[in-house]
């Protein structure tokens, strides 16, 4: 379980650092 959240948790960051990248764009 706590890997999985930690899986969860690296892909939200990962998408989110692309997000905010292309909304600085």
């Amino acid at each position: 379980m706590n890997k999985t959240y930690k899986k969860h948790s690296n892909l939200l960051l990962f998408i989110t650092d692309i997000y905010f990248s292309c909304k600085i764009d």
